[in-house]
């Protein structure tokens, strides 16, 4: 908001022309947004969920305190394996733009996703590589398509269940139209699998959201890994392990992780 209305409106009032330099930056909060598949993106938010202390003589809005803050949640982001695209650009004074809702995306993302449901993984990189989607709406249907293929079989796993819905997040309606739109084309309006999955719904809308107690800067910290396909499956691990052990702080965390084979173990045998 600042950069793209706040600064040219600034140097309007001044006479000045819009430094160069300020006309392209990077909205954290959008990358947060799609990275984490958060709801909320404000700096409290964003510092709460990835474990960033706030200054103890910092305050709210004070333009150096949220700086540094900012700086630290940035920090947390690049150890998660977040990338920083200078994708967004200032608009002329007196314009206004208006994004396009992240939590229900365009008409033609939720049907190529449903399109390509059944496509191999090459297939949809093939398809993909046709299309006029830009970058954002590629991801969102390689996500939708992954969240075909997650969504729980049963409402008896809590940590299928809990898996599923962390990993939709804002996007669950999303998630839920495609599902259903699949189901009723294969299996039929209100047919035994519709109704199955009708139920699972209204568990999955009824369970609480359960955040993961550590990121993975806390286990890199702890194990020594670097980034990469067994840092992400033990984060993963852990967190099934936290719903499945009923964990609430990062001590327990910490008893799991000694108490697990995570070194020795083939990650391919891992939950």
């Amino acid at each position: 908001w600042d950069l793209s209305h706040l600064v040219p409106q600034q140097c309007l009032h001044y006479k000045m022309p819009m430094p160069r330099f300020l006309h392209h930056y990077c909205d954290v909060q959008n990358v947060f947004t799609r990275y984490y598949w958060s709801s909320s993106n404000s700096l409290k938010t964003m510092s709460a969920k990835l474990g960033v202390r706030q200054l103890a003589n910092g305050r709210a809005h004070n333009a150096a305190n949220d700086c540094r803050e900012l700086a630290h949640v940035i920090h947390a982001m690049y150890r998660d394996g977040c990338d920083f695209p200078l994708s967004h650009h200032s608009v002329k004074v007196g314009t206004s733009e208006r994004g396009e809702s992240i939590h229900m995306p365009r008409v033609d993302v939720a049907r190529a996703a449903l399109l390509l449901s059944d496509a191999s993984p090459k297939q949809v990189r093939k398809w993909l590589g046709r299309t006029g989607l830009d970058r954002n709406e590629k991801l969102l249907v390689n996500t939708g398509l992954k969240a075909l293929r997650a969504f729980p079989e049963s409402s008896d796993s809590l940590q299928e269940m809990a898996a599923y819905k962390h990993f939709v997040g804002p996007r669950m309606r999303f998630s839920v139209c495609l599902q259903a739109a699949l189901i009723c084309a294969r299996e039929g309006w209100l047919s035994e699998a519709h109704l199955a999955f009708e139920d699972r719904v209204r568990h999955l809308l009824a369970m609480r959201d359960v955040q993961p107690l550590v990121d993975g800067g806390w286990i890199m910290e702890r194990t020594g890994l670097e980034k990469g396909v067994k840092l992400g499956r033990l984060k993963e691990w852990l967190w099934k392990l936290q719903i499945e052990r009923g964990a609430t702080t990062r001590e327990d965390m910490e008893a799991i992780l000694r108490d697990i084979d995570w070194q020795d173990s083939d990650v391919d045998t891992w939950p």
